[in-house]
C-alpha cells in the first residue's frame, strides 16, 4: 500500500489476534488506541469462558468492536498445522478480517503460519515468512551470522544434514567420522555434484535435502541416525572442550522451551531421553517432525543481553539494547535497558558492537519487522557471541519500548510512534515505503519483572486461584492480562485459575527511572505495595523482593555495576537456602527467606510481615539474632556473592522433595498430567500392567517444561487417579501399586 502524503491510516486493518499471554490484551488496548473498525481474538476451548475460573481474564475488558473466535487448541500437533492454519484462514474470511497479528508463543515463528496468512492476501503482523525462514530456525541464524563477522558458539548446526551422512554411510564409528576433510572427501567421491565443497558446505546442503524432504512429507533419516549424530555432535565436542557443558536446542522454541543442558559424563541413555524431552517441548516428536537441533557449548559465566530491531527489508535500526541476564531455568525474572546514554566504558564498546552485528544480520535476512537479536557476552573478558534471533515480538519489548520512540516522516508530514505493535501494524501495510525513523530518547532507563507462577525455589508453580490483585500503581506500568481489572458488571474481582499447560508467566511490571538504582527502588516500592490474594496461589513477587533488595544494597555499599551473569539468581538462591535452613532450625519456617532477606537490607517491617501478627515478639527476637549471626552484608558483598556454589540441594531445601508413601506413586510436582507421550499413542500404564525399572510412568507438564517420571523399582499398577491432560498438584497420589 502506498503512503498517504496526509496520513498513516490502519483503520482498516481489522486484525485478528492470535497470541497469548500478557501481549494479547495488549494488542487489543494498541489497536483500539488506531480506531480499527473490527478486530478478534482466538481462544483455545480451556480459555473461552469467563466464570468461576477464567483462563482468558480480557474477556471482561474487550471493546464492543473486538469479537471471539475459539479453536481446540493455540498449539496444533504437526499433522494438524495445515487444518489449523485453514480454520484461521476460514474465520478471516468470514469475520472481515483483513489482516493477522500472532505476538508471542502461539505460531508467531513458524514460517507456515506467514506464509498461509499471506498467501490468502492478508497482513500478517509480524516478519515475513521469509525472514523466519532465514533467521527464525537456529541454525540457519548461525550461518547467516557468520556471514555478517558475527562470532558464534562452538557447536553444529547441520544436525539433519550429518544424520543423513552417517545413514548413507552407515558410519557410526565417531573416531573414524570425526577428520571432517576426510569425510568430504568420500563422499564428493560417491557422489556428484559436491566437488570442491567443504565438509560444512556438503552438510548444509543436505541438511537443505532433508528438510525439503519433510516439507514435501517424505521422510529421508530415520531418528536413530538423529539420534547417532547428536551423539556424535556431543562427541566432538567434548573431544576439544572435555569440561564443558554442551546445549541442546530445538531449532525453534524460546524462553527455555525444547533444550537441556548435558554434562560431561551423562551417560547415553540420559543424553537420549534429553533429546526426547527437547523434541516433545518442540512439538517435534511425530514422525515429519522436523528434529533438528543446534548443539553448543554451554559458556557457564555470561550476561545475556539482547539488542531490538526494527526493519522494513531496505532499512534496519536498533533501539538499544536489554540485560536479561538475571534468569533461573532458562526462565528470565528481571530485565532492564541498556543504551549508549548510560552505559560506559567497556560494556558500552560491546554494546555498539552488538547493535552493529544486529543491523547487519537484521540487512541480510531482510528483516520487515521487529525482531531481537540475542547474544550471550563472556563475564570474563567481554568477547560476545551470537545466540539467536527471535523473528517476534519478544516478552521484554517494552523494556526498550520505554527508551525510544520513534519518529516517521515523510515529507512535511510526520507521525510518532510510542508502541512496538504500532510499528508492526505499519510495516506490515506499508513495508518498502515507509521512511526509516528517527529514534527520540524518552526515558534514561527502564526495568521490568515478571510476575511468575513460581515457588521459594522459583520452580513452577500452577495449580493456584487468583481471587483478587491490586490494581496497578501510579508509577507502574503492568500488563497482567486483565487479572486485576474488575468485572465491569459487579465491580468486584474475578477469580483466575493458574493452568500448568501455559508459561509461567502472568504479569509483566515495568517503571522507568533517571537511573538504574532509581529503577530499582522504583520496583521495591511497587513489589511492596502489590496485594495479590488466593488459594494455593505461589508467586516469585517474594523472590523479586529479596533478589532488589541484595541489589540495592549492593548499589549503595560498594556502588558495584549492575554486572550479572546468568548464575546470579542461583547464587541469590544458594544464599536463601542458607537462610532457609537456619530459620527451620528456630522453628520460623513460617518465614519467607526472601522477605528476610530483604527485611535484613532495607528494615522496613511492612516487607517482613505484610500482615498483623504473623510474627510473636518471641520469634521476631530469634529472627534478630539469628541475622546478627548470618551477617548478610558480609554474604553479599559482589566477590563473595559470585563465589557462592549452585548446587541442586539449595532447590531441595527451598522446595522439599515429595515423601512417597506405601504403595503410592506421588507426583514430585505441580503440572499437567499426561499418561501417552503423544495424542493417539498407547499409554504409558494401565491397569493391571508389569512396569519394569526405569520404564516411562507418566509426563508431568509444569508451564512449558516436561518432566518424565520413571518406575523406581518392578511394580504391578493396581488404580490409577487422572486422566491425561488433568491438573495434578504436588504431592497427590497418581497410582496405587503393588511390588512385582
Amino acid at each position: 500500500m502506498k503512503l498517504n502524503q496526509k496520513t498513516y491510516p490502519l483503520e482498516g486493518l481489522n486484525p485478528l489476534i492470535i497470541g497469548r499471554g500478557p501481549v494479547r490484551l495488549e494488542a487489543v488496548e494498541v489497536f483500539k488506541s488506531l480506531h480499527v473498525k473490527k478486530m478478534g481474538i482466538l481462544l483455545s476451548r480451556q480459555d473461552a469462558y469467563a466464570y468461576p475460573y477464567a483462563q482468558a481474564p480480557e474477556l471482561k475488558c474487550l471493546p464492543e468492536n473486538c469479537h471471539v473466535h475459539i479453536v481446540d487448541d493455540y498449539i496444533p500437533h504437526n499433522e494438524s498445522i495445515h487444518d489449523f492454519l485453514d480454520a484461521i484462514l476460514a474465520i478471516c474470511k468470514q469475520e472481515g478480517y483483513r489482516s493477522v497479528f500472532a505476538g508471542y508463543g502461539f505460531l508467531s515463528e513458524n514460517p507456515a503460519l506467514a506464509k498461509a496468512v499471506q498467501n490468502a492476501g492478508l497482513y500478517f503482523i509480524g516478519p515475513s515468512a521469509s525472514v523466519s525462514e532465514k533467521a527464525g530456525a537456529k541454525d540457519k541464524a548461525k550461518i547467516t551470522a557468520k556471514s555478517v563477522g558475527a562470532s558464534c558458539v562452538p557447536g553444529e548446526n547441520a544436525l539433519l544434514g550429518l544424520a543423513y551422512m552417517m545413514q548413507d554411510m552407515a558410519i557410526d564409528d565417531f573416531e573414524y567420522f570425526s577428520f571432517s576433510s576426510k569425510m568430504a572427501e568420500k563422499w564428493s567421491q560417491k557422489h556428484q555434484g559436491f566437488d570442491g565443497q567443504s565438509y560444512d558446505q556438503i552438510l548444509q546442503q543436505l541438511q537443505r535435502k532433508v528438510e525439503n524432504g519433510l516439507n514435501a512429507h517424505e521422510q529421508l533419516v530415520d531418528d536413530k541416525w538423529v539420534i547417532q549424530a547428536v551423539l556424535f555432535s556431543l562427541f566432538k565436542l567434548w573431544k576439544e572442550f572435555p569440561t564443558y557443558s554442551i546445549r541442546i536446542k530445538a531449532i525453534y522454541g524460546g524462553g527455555g522451551k525444547g533444550q537441556r543442558v548435558i554434562v560431561p559424563g551423562t551417560t547415553e541413555e540420559h543424553i537420549k531421553e534429553a533429546l526426547q524431552s527437547v523434541w516433545i517441548e518442540s512439538n517435534a516428536n511425530s514422525t515429519l517432525s522436523n528434529k533438528s537441533c543446534v548443539i553448543e557449548l554451554n559458556i557457564e559465566s555470561i550476561r545475556h543481553w539482547e539488542v531490538q530491531l526494527i526493519g522494513n527489508g531496505r532499512w534496519c535500526v536498533a533501539l538499544g539494547g536489554r540485560d536479561c541476564s538475571i534468569q533461573r531455568h532458562e526462565q528470565k525474572l528481571i530485565e532492564f535497558s541498556l543504551s549508549e546514554a548510560t552505559l560506559k566504558g567497556q560494556d558500552l564498546e560491546t554494546l555498539e558492537a552488538l547493535q552493529a552485528d544486529a543491523i547487519k544480520f537484521g540487512r541480510a535476512v531482510g528483516l520487515d519487522s521487529v525482531s531481537t537479536y540475542e547474544a550471550i557476552v563472556n563475564t570474563q573478558d567481554q568477547r560476545h557471541f551470537f545466540m539467536e534471533m527471535n523473528t517476534r515480538l519478544q516478552v521484554e519489548h517494552r523494556v526498550s519500548e520505554l527508551l525510544y520512540g520513534l519518529r516517521f516522516s515523510l515529507g512535511e508530514q510526520t507521525i510518532y510512534v510510542d508502541h512496538l505493535i504500532h510499528v508492526m501494524a505499519l510495516l506490515a501495510v506499508y513495508g518498502h515505503d515507509l521512511p526509516e525513523p528517527e529514534l527520540v530518547p524518552k526515558h534514561n532507563h527502564s526495568l521490568e519483572v515478571r510476575i511468575n507462577a513460581m515457588n521459594k525455589a522459583l520452580k513452577p508453580a500452577p495449580g493456584g486461584l487468583i481471587e483478587s490483585w491490586s490494581q496497578s500503581h501510579a508509577h507502574e506500568i503492568r500488563d497482567d492480562q486483565g487479572i486485576s481489572r474488575l468485572n465491569p458488571d459487579t465491580d468486584y474481582p474475578m477469580p483466575y485459575f493458574i493452568s500448568g499447560s501455559y508459561d509461567s508467566n502472568l504479569a509483566l511490571s515495568l517503571v522507568v527511572g533517571h537511573s538504574f538504582d532509581a529503577c530499582v527502588a522504583q520496583m521495591l516500592h511497587v513489589l511492596n505495595l502489590m496485594d495479590i490474594a488466593g488459594r494455593y496461589v505461589e508467586l516469585n513477587r517474594e523472590a523479586l523482593i529479596g533478589m532488589l533488595s541484595v541489589i540495592q544494597a549492593r548499589q549503595s555499599h560498594w556502588h558495584a555495576p549492575a554486572v550479572f551473569s546468568t548464575a546470579w539468581a542461583g547464587q541469590y538462591l544458594v544464599l536463601a537456602a542458607h537462610l532457609q535452613l537456619h530459620l527451620n532450625e528456630l522453628q520460623l519456617a513460617q518465614l519467607n527467606p526472601h522477605r528476610v532477606i530483604a527485611w535484613a537490607l532495607t528494615g522496613d517491617n511492612a516487607i517482613l510481615w505484610p500482615f498483623p501478627g504473623c510474627i510473636d515478639s518471641s520469634s521476631l527476637a530469634k529472627l534478630k539474632h539469628l541475622l546478627a549471626d548470618f551477617k548478610i552484608i558480609e554474604k553479599i558483598q559482589p566477590e563473595v556473592f559470585t563465589s557462592l556454589q549452585i548446587t541442586p540441594s539449595a532447590e531441595l531445601i527451598l522446595d522439599p522433595p515429595v515423601e512417597q508413601g506405601d504403595g503410592e506413586i506421588r507426583s514430585p510436582q505441580s503440572g499437567v498430567y499426561y499418561g501417552q507421550s503423544a495424542p493417539g499413542e498407547p499409554a504409558f500404564i494401565t491397569l493391571g500392567q508389569l512396569i519394569k525399572k526405569g520404564e516411562t510412568l507418566y509426563i508431568i507438564e509444569a508451564m512449558k517444561m516436561f518432566n518424565t517420571i520413571k518406575a523406581p523399582f518392578d511394580m504391578i499398577v493396581e488404580d490409577l487417579f487422572f486422566e491425561n491432560t488433568a491438573v495434578v498438584q504436588k504431592g497427590d497420589v497418581i497410582c496405587k501399586f503393588r511390588h512385582a
